[in-house]
Parts: structure tokens; sequence; C-alpha cells
């Protein structure tokens, strides 16, 4: 079998001044990650650590998506509309994977795709998919609109954090934990970090209280007369 014979000039440009990883310099040579990893060590390349290839791959992450984030606008409406369904139908957790990570999430459930859909549109991140539960014997099948990601949340939760009655306290929370988090995405878990983490968990254990649930209700139904006072003037 014909060895391919790869140019170090252009393995420098792509993985060291390009700053590809190794899977993606061999995707561009269409060769195997085994061969470009050799011919780096053929002609002296040096490898990335761990640590370097971690903080570049945040480094482009963060280049690529605060742009895209800082472009996308909200009206009012988006806002208090975005805020009721989480206030309502949502969830803000923070929760301990089995490897001991804290990851954050902002979560709708409803059976109505076409409600999530709407909510999905709004909010310009997220994505929507299945679950099931069973509930009294039945198992049907819900959907889920939901955001993770530090800075997804982040710009989500900021956008819409005046408007939040019943999760209020818990998306400040978030919002300080994904600061600290965008800073430090590898570092080990501050005492403020796991007492937010502490925090949330009570909070959202502890539920809607009647006064908080009827706030919102109440917001909600001024918010929904508003925007029938506008469809019909529409059609005047």
């Amino acid at each position: 079998m014909r060895k391919l014979a790869l140019d170090p000039n252009l393995l420098k440009r792509l993985y060291i001044e390009e700053g590809l990883s190794l899977t993606q310099t061999a995707e561009k040579l269409g060769c195997s990650k085994r061969t470009v990893n050799l011919a780096m060590m053929k002609f002296g390349i040096p490898r990335r650590t761990r640590y370097e290839g971690v903080k570049h791959y945040f480094d482009v992450y963060y280049e690529t998506l605060i742009p895209q984030l800082r472009s996308l606008q909200f009206s009012e409406e988006e806002k208090k509309m975005l805020a009721l369904a989480i206030d309502l139908e949502g969830a803000i957790m923070l929760n301990k994977n089995k490897n001991g990570q804290l990851k954050g999430c902002i979560a709708i459930t409803n059976t109505n795709l076409d409600i999530l859909r709407y909510i999905h549109e709004l909010a310009k991140v997220g994505a929507i998919g299945p679950c099931r539960r069973t509930i009294k014997g039945n198992r049907k099948t819900y959907w889920t609109f939901y955001v993770n990601g530090f800075m997804p949340m982040k710009f989500l939760l900021e956008k819409i954090i005046d408007y939040l009655i019943v999760k209020k306290k818990q998306a400040e929370l978030m919002v300080r934990f994904c600061e600290n988090r965008i800073r430090s995405p590898r570092a080990a878990y501050t005492t403020e970090e796991i007492q937010i983490h502490e925090e949330i968990k009570r909070l959202n254990k502890r539920g809607k209280s009647d006064s908080e649930i009827a706030e919102a209700v109440k917001v909600a139904d001024a918010w929904i007369r508003k925007i029938g006072e506008a469809v019909k003037a529409s059609r005047v």
C-alpha cells in the first residue's frame, strides 16, 4: 500500500496556525488520525498538551458563539412570553452527574410540540427532544425544550431575568454559576459554586408558593389581554 506523503508546512499551518485538532487535520488531508500523528512526530511538530487543547477548544467556541448570541434581538413581548413559560411550565436546574460534574439546564416540558416549537423560535437558542413518562400507569410521550451550555444559558437568562417571578432567584444564581464557569471552565468547583448548586436544588425542591403562582398568573392574564387587543386592532 502506498504511503501518503504529508507536507510538513501544510501540517504546521493546519494544526498550529489554524488551530485544528488532530482529527480535523486528518479530515482536511483525507487520511487517518494515526497518519497525521506519525507525520507530526517525524517532522518534529509538537502536539498540544491536554490543557492547551481544552483551552483552544473553549477559545474557538466562545470566539464563534459570542458574536452569534450578541446579534440576536428580543422584543419586550418575547422576553415576557419566555419568562412566563419558564415560570409556569419550566425549570432551571443545576444537577450533578455520575462523574461529579455540575451540569446546568433550562427546560420546559409539554405534550404539545407546537407550543415548544413556538418557544424555541422565541428563545433563538436551545433544542427540542422527546421524553417518555409513566403517569398513573399510562406511558406518554412528552417533549422538552432545553438550553444547556454556560454561554447560551447566561445569554437567555440575562435577557428575561427582569420578567421572571417564580424562577427569578434560580436564574440569578445560574447566571453567577455560568459566569464563573466561563472564566474557568476546567477549574475545580469553588465553595461558591457548590453553594449555588445546593441553593438551586433547595429552591426547586421547595416548589412554587401560592403568592408566586398568583402573581405569575396575573402577569400572564395581563399579557394575554394585551396580545388579544393587538390582534383585534390589526383586524380593523
